[in-house]
C-alpha cells in the first residue's frame, strides 16, 4: 500500500493483560442451522438486528440468493435479486437498511456477454424495487448509513491491453435516487493486482464507515460528517488471521483473530483495534474473557457483528456450534 509507510507496532496482550473484558453471555438464541452450512454462501454477518446470508451465483430467476434472520433465530425476509434477460446473477455482498429493507450488490450478465455492476434495493417483501447501475465500479462490499444511503467498496474495471485496472476511487457513496454521490480513495493506493476488495470486511455504524481488507492488511474509516478517509496498517499478529468484525463507531472497532492451524493457540479471540493515528497503525489487543485456546469454554471463535450495545459472538465449545449466538457487551476493565 503506497499511502502509509508507517513501521507497523502490534501489540498483543494475552489473557489476563487487557484493559477491556467481555461480559457473559446476555443472550444465547440457536438459529436455523440452513444460515450457516450452504457451500455456495459466504460467511453471514449481523447488521441492524438481522444475520444477513447471501449465495453467490443465481441461474434461474426466482432463486433465494439474500436471506435474513431476526433474532428469534428464523428466516425473516428473502429476496431473489435477478434481471430481465440476465442468463446470471452474482451477488456480492448484502446489507439491510434500519426498516429491514435488502439491499444487495452485484453483478448481472447477459447471453451476449454484457456484464451490468449493480446496487439493488428491495421493499419489506423480498421484491427489488429500486436499482443503482453503477457503470465502470465493481461494488465488491456495502453498507447502509444511518440516512439509508449506501456506501460501497470495490474495484474498477480492468484494462486488458494493458494489464492494469483503470483509475479511478474504489470507496463510493450512492442514493437509489440521485446514483452517485461521491468517490472517494485512488486505486492506485492499493498494487495493481492486489485483491483488496474481495477478503475486505465493511460496515456502516452511526458515525462512520471503517472497512478492514484482509489481503492487503489496511484498516479504513470514512467519517461520515468530514468525508476524509484514514487508512492504517493492521497485519494481524503472526499465525492469525481475521474473521470476524464489528464496530460501534469511532474507536469502536473489534475483530476475531483465529489460528487455522493451532486450536491450542492462546493469542486467538476477540480483540480490540487500537488506532495510532501518529504511525497510522492498528495495535490488536485482546479482550480479557474472550481469548484462548479453541478448546476452552467460551473462547471467542466467531464474530458475527454488532447489535446496540453488543457484539453478536460465537463461542467455543458450544454445544450447538456455529449455529448457536451469543450476545455479549465489552466494558473498560
Amino acid at each position: 500500500m503506497s499511502a502509509v509507510r508507517a513501521q507497523v507496532d502490534v501489540a498483543v496482550h494475552p489473557r489476563g493483560t487487557s484493559s477491556k473484558v467481555l461480559s457473559q453471555t446476555a443472550q444465547r438464541v440457536v438459529f436455523d442451522s440452513s444460515a450457516f452450512h450452504r457451500s455456495s454462501m459466504p460467511t453471514p454477518y449481523s447488521d441492524k438486528g438481522y444475520l444477513i446470508t447471501h449465495i453467490v451465483e443465481s441461474f434461474v430467476a426466482g432463486t433465494s440468493n439474500v436471506v435474513l434472520y431476526d433474532k428469534s433465530g428464523r428466516k425473516a425476509r428473502e429476496a431473489a435479486i435477478w434481471f430481465p434477460q440476465s442468463i446470471r446473477v452474482v451477488i456480492t455482498s448484502a446489507a439491510v437498511t434500519s426498516d429491514g429493507r435488502i439491499v444487495a450488490s452485484g453483478e448481472a450478465d447477459k447471453e451476449d456477454g454484457t456484464r451490468a455492476p449493480f446496487i439493488a434495493l428491495t421493499d419489506l417483501s423480498g421484491k427489488v424495487k429500486e436499482t443503482v447501475q453503477t457503470k465502470d465500479f465493481s461494488p465488491r462490499n456495502v453498507c447502509v448509513a444511518p440516512d439509508n444511503t449506501v456506501w460501497s467498496f470495490g474495484g474498477t474495471w480492468w484494462d486488458e491491453v494493458n494489464d492494469r485496472p483503470l483509475s479511478g476511487d474504489i470507496l463510493r457513496h450512492f442514493d437509489f435516487q440521485k446514483g452517485q454521490l461521491a468517490a472517494y480513495i485512488p486505486r492506485s493506493t492499493f498494487p495493481d493486482h492486489s485483491s483488496y476488495d474481495s477478503l475486505s470486511e465493511m460496515r456502516c455504524s452511526a458515525n462512520e464507515v471503517a472497512i478492514y481488507s484482509r489481503s492487503v492488511n489496511t484498516y479504513i474509516v470514512m467519517p461520515y460528517e468530514s468525508k476524509i478517509s484514514r487508512l492504517y496498517e493492521a497485519p494481524p499478529p503472526p499465525g492469525l488471521t481475521l474473521t470476524g468484525f464489528a464496530t460501534f463507531g469511532p474507536n469502536k472497532a473489534y475483530g476475531v483473530l483465529i489460528n487455522p492451524q493451532r486450536s491450542d493457540d492462546q493469542m486467538q479471540g476477540l480483540y480490540f483495534l487500537k488506532l495510532d493515528d501518529t504511525t497510522r497503525t492498528v495495535h490488536w489487543v485482546a479482550v480479557e474473557g474472550a481469548a484462548g485456546p479453541r478448546t476452552d469454554v467460551g473462547t471467542v471463535i466467531r464474530l458475527w457483528g454488532a447489535d446496540g450495545e453488543f457484539l453478536v459472538l460465537g463461542r467455543a465449545q458450544d454445544p450447538s456450534g456455529v449455529s448457536a449466538l451469543h450476545w455479549a457487551a465489552v466494558s473498560e476493565k
